[in-house]
Formats: structure tokens, C-alpha cells, sequence
């Protein structure tokens, strides 16, 4: 129990870090520590449920709201990283749909702002703040005091390692989008769970370097797949004519995201194979007697 309100007061603090003082919204990389940082609670809270009261679960359900938020803006920020340096036959409709990202994460950065400076986002953070100053009640310490970090860690990641790899190894060519998806929060979910217990245990940390490197590469790919979609849909939005040059240039842009996420998914093959051999060797992903 106190490792685990140890771990959610820090990422706590990490998240109150990046909040904007002035109440405007917080920029890019502000909002990529911000998610960071409620990913990590929020995936600390479902690891160590076992020792929470059922209050956490409303904790849960309220930082994910402002998780979407957050990956909103996040979403749009990717987005026009994938039209940066365009050649200059691309131009301009690069311009054209920088514009309309513009707009979009203006609008989308007025409401986060609105939410994090209203009274729920502000209650929020002060009733989970009280919460991990809270002592432990005698019935908790009495229950929990003789699990040791180890046996948890092994039980925790063991359980999670399992997951991935059950996931992991249904995906084959023809496996749609949302299977690596899903396979993707599943990795960064043992990631963030290895990365917990990593202090106390050696093969936590290797766990959560090969986790890291599965979910970069499914997060490539889906970065991908996504800046397609988005081209794909605000090139009809537009509704240019098929003989305008700017529309060439954006189906050269979809086709240019395709092409990286056919690469993306190639590679995601080769860091499978690796992450799944060393899962299997490690002391979490050998099958017990």
C-alpha cells in the first residue's frame, strides 16, 4: 500500500508540474508530460486496486476524462508534425491543412483550459491529494503486511507479461488496426507496471525496456494509420476538385502515411519477435511448477 500511494504522489506531482498557472491551455509538450502522468495513475490505480478503497475507482473514471481531453490536442499536435517539411509541390496544401489544424486545436485548447480550471478538475485534484495523506487504517496494515514487493511483482507482471504475449501472438498480416491497438495499451500497461516495481526488482527494469520498445513501434505505426485517416477525412471536408493541384498533393500525403505505416508494421514484426524472446526468458514469463 505504501508503495503504491508512493508512486501515485509522484506522479501526481509530476502532473500538477505542467499545469498552466494562468489558466490557459498548456502547450504540446506540456499536454504529452500531462498524459504521461494520468496514464501512470491511472494504470497504478488498477495495478494496486487490491489495497484501495472503492472511492479509487471514481478517481479512475475522472482522470480518464481529462485524458481524452488531453489526447485530443495531443491527437492534433501529432498530426501536423506529420505534414512538417512538405516539398514544394506539397506546400500548398500543407498550409491549406495547417490552417484547419489551427483552428481545431484552438477550439479544442479553450475547452481543456475550461476544464482544468473548473471547480471538478480543482476537486478532483484536492480529494486525491487527501487521499494519498491519508494513513493506512490497522485493518489495511494487518492484511497487507506480510506481502512482500517481490511476490507482488511477480504476480503483477507475471499476469500482465501474459496478457501482451496472448495478444501479441493472435496478431498475424491480415490482423486490422485495432488489434495492434489493443496490443499497444496492453504494452505500454506492462511498461508502466514494470516501471513501478523496477526499483525493487532488476528484471522489472529490462521488462520495461522491452515493453517501451514494443510500444514505440505500435505507436509509430498507429501515428501512422491515424495522419491517414485525418488527411483522408479533411481532404473530402474540403471538397477540392479533382483537378485542383492541392488535392494531388494531399493524396500524396495519405499515400506518403500509408507507406509508414506498412514500414511501421514491418518493423513492429522484427520487434515482436525480440520482445517476445527475451519476455519468455525473463523470471516473469517462465511457467511455473
Amino acid at each position: 500500500m505504501r508503495l503504491a500511494c508512493a508512486v501515485l504522489a509522484s506522479e501526481l506531482t509530476a502532473l500538477q508540474r505542467q499545469l498552466p498557472g494562468d489558466g490557459s491551455a498548456p502547450g504540446p509538450t506540456a499536454i504529452h508530460q500531462m498524459r504521461i502522468a494520468i496514464r501512470r495513475i491511472r494504470v497504478a490505480l488498477r495495478l494496486f486496486s487490491d489495497f484501495m478503497p472503492d472511492e479509487t475507482r471514481h478517481f479512475r473514471a475522472e482522470f480518464r476524462s481529462v485524458g481524452r481531453a488531453l489526447g485530443e490536442l495531443r491527437d492534433l499536435d501529432v498530426y501536423r508534425q506529420s505534414l512538417a517539411a512538405p516539398d514544394e509541390s506539397r506546400s500548398a496544401a500543407a498550409a491549406l491543412l495547417q490552417a484547419r489544424i489551427a483552428s481545431a486545436r484552438a477550439s479544442a485548447g479553450t475547452r481543456l483550459a475550461g476544464q482544468l480550471t473548473a471547480p471538478s478538475f480543482t476537486g478532483l485534484m484536492a480529494a486525491f491529494e487527501d487521499f494519498l495523506q491519508r494513513e493506512l487504517t490497522p485493518a489495511t496494515w494487518r492484511r497487507w503486511q506480510s506481502l512482500r514487493i517481490g511476490t507482488a511483482a511477480r504476480a503483477d507482471l507475471g499476469r500482465s507479461l501474459r496478457r501482451v504475449l496472448v495478444l501479441g501472438r493472435k496478431i498475424d498480416a491480415e490482423s486490422p488496426p485495432q488489434q495492434l491497438h489493443r496490443l499497444r495499451i496492453r504494452a505500454k500497461r506492462l511498461r508502466y507496471e514494470s516501471e513501478f516495481y523496477a526499483p525493487f526488482h532488476p528484471a522489472a527494469d529490462r521488462l520495461a525496456r522491452s515493453a517501451k520498445a514494443l510500444q514505440d513501434s505500435l505507436g509509430t505505426y498507429r501515428d501512422a494509420c491515424h495522419a491517414a485517416e485525418l488527411l483522408n477525412s479533411d481532404r473530402k471536408a474540403l471538397g477540392l476538385a479533382s483537378s485542383d493541384p492541392r488535392a494531388a498533393a494531399i493524396d500524396a500525403l495519405i499515400d506518403a502515411q500509408r507507406a509508414r505505416a506498412v514500414a511501421a508494421r514491418r518493423e513492429f514484426a522484427v520487434v515482436w519477435r525480440r520482445f517476445e524472446k527475451r519476455a519468455c526468458k525473463s523470471s516473469f514469463g517462465r511457467k511455473r511448477g
